[in-house]
């Protein structure tokens, strides 16, 4: 399911709009992921066969230029994790972050701590968008970094949590009673023996 507005491509203003290359860049897991750079995009990255921790998202960057009397105002990363079909976006609004000088400047957002992991074993997908708002003179606009309309996409897996800390508990001619540690489910089973 995309949203409407990352039907659009990336279009490109007289007076503000996204770098051509070295774009975008996002981080997740702690690894760097390049989303655009000269025609290389992020698109269906593995992010993770055997995921059983936090999968964390936490920044996302966009070089951004203007001219004359255009000006970039803002930016937002719209991210949703499903497995099928796809649920509504969740937005981060972004911000300045840095300028180069002769309006180059660098959007986005970076510090965040969101995890991706939903926590129930499964296969993923976590699709991304951003768009970002400037305007020409008095004339306001968005322009998308989407993947030319399909929009970004890693798959991932999340993995059952193995009990750890197995122990016996307690054991007699009749029962037993193993124990465990678990992060959901029973933490406990008690077996009895009858004879007949």
């Amino acid at each position: 399911m995309l949203v409407l507005a990352s039907v659009l491509s990336v279009k490109v203003f007289a007076g503000w709009g996204f770098w051509g290359d070295d774009r975008s860049y996002i981080v997740i897991g702690g690894t760097t992921h390049v989303v655009y750079y000269s025609g290389d995009q992020f698109s269906v990255k593995n992010l993770g066969t055997d995921v059983t921790g936090a999968l964390t998202l936490s920044a996302y960057d966009a070089k951004t230029w203007k001219n004359g009397n255009g000006d970039v105002t803002g930016i937002t990363f719209y991210y949703c994790v499903y497995t099928t079909p796809p649920p509504a976006f969740t937005s981060i609004t972004g911000g300045f972050m840095e300028d180069w000088g002769n309006g180059n400047q660098k959007w986005g957002f970076s510090g965040k701590s969101i995890n991706l992991n939903p926590g129930i074993p499964g296969n993923y997908t976590f699709e991304f968008y951003a768009e970002l708002r400037g305007k020409e003179g008095s004339t306001g606009g968005s322009n998308y970094d989407n993947g030319n309309g399909t929009n970004y996409k890693g798959t991932f897996t999340v993995r059952p949590n193995a009990p750890s800390n197995i122990r016996l508990t307690y054991i007699s001619s009749t029962k037993a009673v193993v124990a465990w540690d678990a992060v959901s489910g029973a933490d406990e089973y008690r077996v009895r023996s009858e004879e007949r």
